[in-house]
């Protein structure tokens, strides 16, 4: 179970929008609105609204998604009981809302739109609200024992859109070289001849390496925002981790050296025995407060003099 969370000016397009018969729109659950049409539906939403005219941002509207593997047993009745407990421990209560089932994709989906403005004219809260979103799909995934996937592996890649569509694509490209390297220096050569910018982030003070980003075309991305495991610290363990294996490998035949100048071919994907955690609807995570100095990886890999201990 997965949640995306927008909010908006305008009730008639969000309405619109979630009851469209494209779409197989169904209405699951509503309180304290006219359900007779569209016009009667966003009549409701905007009259309450007038009671808070401050709020500019008063359309709240929220995406619930199940994997396919749950469509067997998500029942409208069940969807419904899903979405409401969603709501109650989200604090968007005393509101007006809509909930709509879509029967255009193949997992199981439906869209809330509520009312910012309660019914007593108060704004509903949106403090903290992607993190405690993100509590409430985990709590309840748990506990309904919901499918949950086991990584980025079944992300459809030509359904993604930037910057996720580069994101996704450093991480492919991260995926297939990491098992292939026990050195840094080699594993990030072979990352940048996919065309990815490598850069070091250092500590201001300590001049330590503290992170890494990777950069392709026009976006980057901190390692611990593409994955997890795509870190500074979880890649060098990854690289040491490959050391045994690859030491007790029987010993292969050296490739011919390629000309230097001979042209990149375009990557493709292989499949290898490694997984990347968490997917990307999990990544919150916020950024340091350390400051920091960019370097490129191979000038924050020069070694340094070793001052001799005076006798």
């Amino acid at each position: 179970m997965m949640s995306k969370l927008k909010k908006g000016q305008e009730f008639r397009g969000a309405v619109k929008y979630v009851l469209n018969d494209k779409k197989g729109a169904e209405i699951i659950a509503a309180d304290g609105l006219m359900l007779d049409s569209i016009d009667s539906i966003t009549h409701s939403l905007e009259s309450q609204a007038e009671m808070n005219p401050r709020l500019t941002k008063n359309v709240g509207h929220t995406v619930l998604s199940f994997s396919p593997n749950d469509a067997p047993r998500m029942s409208n009745d069940y969807m419904r009981q899903i979405a409401l407990e969603y709501l109650e421990r989200m604090g968007i209560r005393d509101t007006q809302f809509l909930i709509v089932r879509h029967h255009d994709r193949e997992h199981p989906h439906c869209h809330i739109v509520f009312n910012r403005v309660s019914n007593s004219g108060k704004t509903v809260s949106d403090s903290n609200e992607r993190f405690r979103s993100q509590r409430v799909c985990r709590d309840i995934t748990e506990r309904e024992g919901l499918y949950i996937a086991p990584g980025k592996e079944e992300v459809k890649r030509n359904r993604l859109r930037e910057p996720d569509k580069t994101r996704y694509r450093i991480f492919d490209i991260i995926k297939a070289e990491l098992p292939r390297h026990t050195d840094f220096n080699s594993f990030i050569a072979a990352v940048e001849s996919h065309g990815v910018e490598c850069t070091l982030i250092n500590n201001g003070s300590t001049n330590k390496v503290q992170g890494i980003r990777f950069k392709m075309g026009k976006y980057a991305f901190n390692g611990s925002k593409i994955d997890k495991l795509c870190s500074y610290s979880k890649l060098i363990r990854a690289l040491e981790a490959n050391k045994p294996r690859v030491q007790h490998q029987p010993e292969r035949q050296k490739p011919m050296p390629q000309q230097s100048h001979a042209p990149q071919q375009e990557y493709r994907d292989e499949s290898q025995d490694f997984s990347l955690g968490l997917n990307l609807f999990q990544l919150h995570s916020s950024g340091d407060n350390v400051p920091v100095t960019e370097t490129t990886w191979f000038k924050s890999r020069r070694r340094k003099p070793k001052k001799g201990r005076s006798v």
